[in-house]
């Protein structure tokens, strides 16, 4: 079975339910062990600094991205990855 080893979660933070879904996320993905990465400011705004990772460390290893949010994250999302 082909397990991904590292996955990439983009939230929008401003929306409280998507805060949340994003720790809980996190916690369930890492006890699977799967690494998880979050863009920095948004690890840091959720108190979750161990999973935050600069714009190049983010996309580095990352075999999937999970999206949170909407249009605009879709947007911010992409243009993280955009050089991979």
């Amino acid at each position: 079975m082909n397990k991904f080893k590292t996955i990439g979660i983009v939230p929008r933070i401003k929306k409280p339910q998507v805060s949340a879904l994003t720790i809980e996320l996190a916690t369930w993905l890492t006890t699977r062990q799967i690494q998880v990465k979050i863009p920095y400011e948004d690890a840091k705004a959720l108190g979750k600094d161990e999973f935050g990772y600069r714009d190049i460390e983010f996309i580095k290893d990352v075999e999937l991205i999970i999206v949170l949010g909407g249009d605009g994250t879709i947007l911010r999302a992409a243009r993280l990855i955009r050089d991979k």
